[in-house]
């Protein structure tokens, strides 16, 4: 999958095992203390934001970034495979784990603009099967949506939306954005 990514985003960087740590902004809980005893345990990451380094620490099975030289990285894709452990299709359970999982690490992005924008997908494979979670428009703002159904890996949807992506992201932030339905 490494190399299929690195095909597909030739002007982006595709970061396996792609380190997401909690955006302190949207954690009010985050004890600075004194200021100073807690200093070791903040960073800014890549992406520009200010973040925790104590646990947990997340990593998507693939991050892929656009990376400017004068500005902060932006997320473009979270992938994360899950593994199945018999050799039979995967059970809903399974599925409902992978999707939650990925689900989580798009929580992780934070609000639109800090870390990503329209342009960005989340795509979960199981097996031979893809799920995908996008951001649609909706009354609170640009929220991650679940998608509806798992698709075969050898679909025409699982290429359409990687090239789509990719062709987003090698465009201006700004060119284009995409505020359509999650693929049935």
């Amino acid at each position: 999958m490494n190399k299929y990514l690195n095909l597909k985003f030739p002007d982006a960087m595709v970061k396996p095992q792609g380190l997401l740590r909690e955006i302190l902004e949207d954690n009010p809980n985050f004890d600075f203390g004194d200021g100073l005893d807690d200093l070791g345990n903040i960073s800014i990451d890549s992406t520009g934001q200010m973040v925790t380094k104590q646990d947990p620490k997340n990593y998507p099975d693939f991050v892929v970034v656009n990376y400017y030289d004068d500005d902060h990285d932006k997320v473009r894709l979270v992938m994360e495979i899950g593994s199945l452990q018999k050799k039979e299709p995967a059970s809903d359970s399974a599925k409902h784990d992978v999707e939650m999982q990925l689900q989580n690490y798009m929580s992780l992005l934070g609000d639109e603009g800090a870390r990503w924008s329209e342009n960005t997908l989340g795509v979960a494979v199981l097996g031979n099967e893809v799920w995908f979670t996008k951001p649609r428009r909706l009354n609170t703002g640009l929220k991650f949506t679940r998608g509806r159904k798992w698709h075969s890996l050898y679909d025409e949807i699982f290429v359409k939306e990687l090239e789509r992506i990719a062709r987003l992201s090698a465009r201006d932030e700004n060119a284009e954005v995409y505020d359509g339905d999650v693929p049935e």
